[in-house]
């Protein structure tokens, strides 16, 4: 079995089967994602611009189209950004691989990244926070969800992104999220940890963490 490990080759992976992970992804909604979603858009004013980061293949951002924001969508693949623009070609779409983003400073009063900061190392993981706090508005609202350590280790982990090919996640412990989140201004106005199955294939479960952040105004 191959083993994706370096930030290009998950990249790649990701690419190579990027209608698979669509349909993966739009079969993995849980009732948990859906409230937070919601009340994340009710917290941001009517016609904001939100960043979503690593969006896929767009559904989300379709979604958020339909309820009147503007949209940015950044994927680290031209193959999984053709398929964001098909669905939604309204929505502005750039290449950008996290920890980086390509984007002004002080631009989106909402930032949404949904399953994605755990295939990031604890070093990338603070970059990439930092980059979202650089391109939001004072005030702005994060949406982060993301697989969880279950203790308070760092723990690396498995994703099955096709038969046979797998990459690399880490499991960041809560006590270190909570603190980068804190040192960085960032204040959570809805927190929940909860334990379900990150992948079929899998056997352990790992907790989730979905959570609603505020930015110092």
């Amino acid at each position: 079995m191959r083993e994706f490990i370096d930030p290009t080759a998950i990249v790649s992976a990701y690419g190579a089967h990027a209608k698979e992970h669509d349909l993966a992804g739009k079969n993995y909604w849980l009732q948990e994602d859906y409230t937070f979603v919601e009340e994340f858009v009710d917290s941001l004013p009517e016609g904001s611009e939100i960043l979503d980061v690593s969006a896929g293949a767009g559904n989300q951002s379709a979604y958020f189209v339909g309820q009147g924001f503007h949209v940015t969508m950044t994927e680290g693949t031209s193959e999984m950004l053709t398929l964001a623009q098909e669905q939604v070609p309204s929505a502005n779409a750039i290449i950008a691989e996290l920890p980086n983003l390509p984007l002004p400073d002080n631009t989106f009063e909402g930032v949404f990244c949904r399953h994605v900061l755990h295939h990031l190392s604890p070093p990338e993981l603070e970059a990439a926070i930092s980059e979202f706090d650089r391109v939001s508005k004072l005030g702005a609202h994060i949406c982060l969800v993301l697989s969880v350590s279950p203790d308070q280790n760092l723990q690396q982990g498995w994703y099955e992104i096709s038969k046979g090919n797998k990459i690399r996640q880490y499991f960041h412990p809560e006590n270190k999220l909570q603190s980068t989140f804190s040192n960085i201004g960032w204040t959570a106005i809805k927190y929940s940890v909860s334990t379900t199955r990150t992948n079929e294939s899998e056997t352990s479960l790992m907790p989730i963490c979905r959570t609603i952040l505020q930015k110092a105004s």
